[in-house]
């Protein structure tokens, strides 16, 4: 590697024509910068000053057009909702009429198969009580 060597302490000058290039490259650079940055401050000043009034006056067109938004979203979410719920309920009435047995929804049993195997367990245990006393007998 090469090795760095740093005049002492004190002893290093800048000439004076460096600092002016320096002072030159800077204003090269820094003054379309700031020209920019001075355009696109006024330019925004102006957009601010002619917007404002007008979105004073159309607020209320703005306003109405946001409930109208809000309204067709959930129109459009409601519509999804039911379409989902219809094709949930024709499942379960074509499954019923071609004599399949299905899971309920979720894959749970329904209501109406709880009940009917509490009733089947229900005669199942009758039975085994009728069988042991018959054998005590």
């Amino acid at each position: 590697m090469a090795e760095m060597h740093f005049p002492p302490e004190g002893t290093h000058r800048v000439s004076n024509s460096t600092i002016v290039y320096s002072l030159i490259a800077g204003f090269a650079v820094g003054g379309p910068l700031f020209t920019l940055m001075g355009i696109s401050l006024f330019a925004s000043i102006g957009i601010l000053i002619v917007s404002s009034p007008l979105l004073i006056i159309l607020s209320p067109l703005i306003f109405s057009a946001g409930f109208v938004l809000a309204a067709a979203v959930t129109g459009f979410a409601a519509a999804v909702a039911m379409a989902l719920g219809g094709a949930w309920a024709f499942t379960k009435v074509y499954c019923y009429v071609r004599g399949r047995r299905q899971m309920g929804m979720l894959g749970l049993p329904d209501a109406e198969e709880i009940t009917e195997s509490g009733h089947r367990v229900k005669h199942w245990v009758g039975n085994r009580q009728q069988l042991v006393q018959v054998s005590r007998d």
